[in-house]
């Protein structure tokens, strides 16, 4: 008889899954039976690289309840695949998508249940439990992480190559990459599980959320101390900012008073006696006093090896971003050096190759070579798994793979267009302000 995969629900009872293993690999999958299969295309990428750690899927509980065939046969071949599936509720919160147009065509149902994913922090008897997203690709063994101290995940910055792996991540970085870039990538990321932490999440995403009715976080969120505006606006995701904030600071979790402080403030009891008593400051005094902190938060970088843009992953490995320092142990040497994991981070495969079957036009009936390479595991699948080969769709013969070449030209002519956009951009917002002080004089009862 073939493996198939416990099944755990938990929106009756969370419970300790039963395994012998101290780690687990986890990934998502709550809206899309497309996701389903791409799920599957990564638990065998991941068995094939040979992966010590158990490997757990998150499912939400409409997929795992709905009675359409193509669904249910994916959720079959995941348990196939899995060693345990979890059925969850989806942690469901308004955000705003103004920040992230080029991806809001993609993301716009999923980003309000990204905060799902924080089911991982319920993961016992696990030690550590490392996340990854759904739409990734192991290509080597990389169980060797599993030895850093946790947190641990991708910080996403300006810089491709990312922050060296084992290096503890300072609060100014992060909070420059949350700004920039994404912060503590939320697709890979490490933790260990841990119920309280789990209950302070959650609290802290509804509590950003009440004045607005939207989540968002502020710089100052992860550095009492700084001096950028409340008014500035992140560019990381929602998930990626409560992630990133979670172990930006050592916190604790009070079950009376079901709130969360952190680690070395007062219990509002102790506040509130010693108040009374004449033995310390009042509230209001309290709240202006900013608490102390670290220069470096809990978090320990992983190099951008094991979350690498799918269309980098060849001028990665031959070089072309070298890593300041590299820890040899994790990341290698020039051309020693791999790519662990890729992320298809924008379009997915099976979207790239429906816009490709959508044209009549030979030129254009093109898959790029890293949907070809996703395309290739998945026609691994399906001879492994024959029952399930009308879900794990093939390239047809007439679509061709596109030269690794061809696509490097493609992607420097998409990157000089976007430099020149942004140089407009940057010009016109510099003719506003032009405009805008040449009229000020006027605006106060004086001639500009």
């Amino acid at each position: 008889m073939s493996h198939m995969a416990s099944v755990w629900d938990w929106t009756k009872s969370v419970e300790p899954l039963s395994t012998t293993r101290s780690n687990a690999i986890a990934t998502l999958v709550f809206d899309s039976a497309e996701y389903l299969v791409a799920a599957a295309i990564l638990s065998y990428s991941l068995r094939r690289a040979e992966t010590k750690a158990d490997l757990v899927l998150l499912l939400g509980e409409s997929l795992y309840r709905s009675t359409e065939e193509g669904t249910q046969k994916g959720i079959e071949l995941c348990r196939r695949l899995f060693d345990h599936v979890v059925i969850v509720e989806p942690i469901e919160y308004q955000v705003s998508l103004k920040n992230w147009p080029r991806f809001a065509h993609l993301y716009a149902t999923w980003l309000p249940r990204c905060f799902t994913k924080l089911h991982i922090l319920r993961l016992r008897p696990y030690a550590k439990v490392l996340f990854m997203d759904a739409d990734m690709l192991a290509f080597h063994n990389f169980d060797h992480l599993f030895e850093l101290p946790t947190p641990f995940g991708t910080l996403i910055t300006e810089d491709k190559a990312g922050i060296p792996t084992g290096q503890r991540i300072t609060r100014a970085v992060l909070v420059q990459s949350l700004l920039k870039a994404y912060g503590i990538s939320g697709a890979f990321f490490c933790i260990t599980p841990d119920e309280d932490l789990f209950k302070i999440a959650c609290l802290r995403v509804k509590k950003k959320s009440r004045k607005t009715g939207v989540y968002a976080e502020q710089a100052v969120s992860y550095d009492l101390q700084t001096d950028i505006s409340l008014y500035r606006q992140l560019n990381a995701g929602p998930d990626e900012q409560v992630i990133s904030w979670l172990y930006a600071h050592h916190l604790r979790y009070d079950a009376e008073g079901e709130f969360y402080q952190f680690v070395g403030q007062r219990t509002l009891g102790e506040d509130e006696k010693d108040e009374k008593e004449g033995r310390y400051p009042s509230k209001r005094e309290r709240t202006r006093e900013k608490p102390r902190q670290t220069p470096e938060t809990q978090w320990t970088s992983v190099s951008r090896q094991y979350n690498c843009l799918p269309w980098l992953m060849h001028k990665f490995e031959r070089g072309d971003f070298p890593l300041e320092s590299p820890n040899v142990p994790y990341d290698g040497e020039g051309p020693e050096r791999k790519v662990y994991v890729i992320h298809y981070v924008s379009e997915k495969p099976w979207q790239n190759l429906t816009k490709v079957l959508s044209t009549t036009s030979a030129e254009e009936r093109k898959i790029w070579p890293d949907v070809g390479t996703w395309y290739s595991v998945c026609e691994e699948v399906r001879e492994k798994y024959p029952n399930f080969s009308d879900i794990l769709v093939t390239i047809p013969d007439d679509v061709a793979r596109m030269t690794q070449d061809e696509a490097d030209q493609m992607y420097e002519k998409d990157c000089q267009a976007r430099r020149e956009r942004a140089e407009r951009r940057r010009e016109e917002r510099e003719e506003t302000k032009r405009t805008r002080r040449g009229g000020g004089n006027y605006r106060r009862g004086y001639k500009a």
